[in-house]
């Protein structure tokens, strides 16, 4: 825990930030690798606590949570406090970690295939050529 003004957020430990790092080189965006390990170890958060927790800077917690909700990683809810101002939007995962691994394990693999089907293509084409 770590203490910003009067509000005290987790923040990555040494271990999130070294899972962080695998995410890293796994091919996952740096912003999103640490949105996915901040809201993983916490029930729920704001964006703001996202962003001070997980060490970004506000346009970088936006995309991170815009992707993760197109892949629908994560539920959204809203509350307003004394019916003032803009209300504040809570996310927590809607999936367990494992599952939203297994996710990215297949997105890698779709990746890969097409890539080897690209360079299948190009053999073909060069064949073909040569004939």
């Amino acid at each position: 825990m770590r203490t910003i003004g009067r509000q005290r957020f987790p923040y990555l430990s040494k271990k999130e930030r070294e899972i962080v790092e695998l995410f890293i080189q796994a091919g996952v965006k740096r912003n999103v690798a640490q949105a996915l390990m901040y809201l993983n170890s916490v029930d729920e958060a704001a964006s703001r606590e996202i962003e001070r927790g997980a060490d970004l800077r506000q346009p970088e917690v936006s995309t991170a949570l815009q992707y993760i909700s197109q892949q629908k990683w994560v539920h959204t809810r809203e509350a307003r406090y004394e019916s003032r101002g803009r209300p504040i939007r809570f996310y927590k995962l809607a999936v367990p970690i494992n599952e939203i691994l297994d996710t990215i394990i297949q997105i890698k693999k779709d990746d890969v295939q097409q890539q080897i089907d690209t360079i299948e293509e190009i053999r073909c084409r060069i064949s073909k050529k040569r004939a």
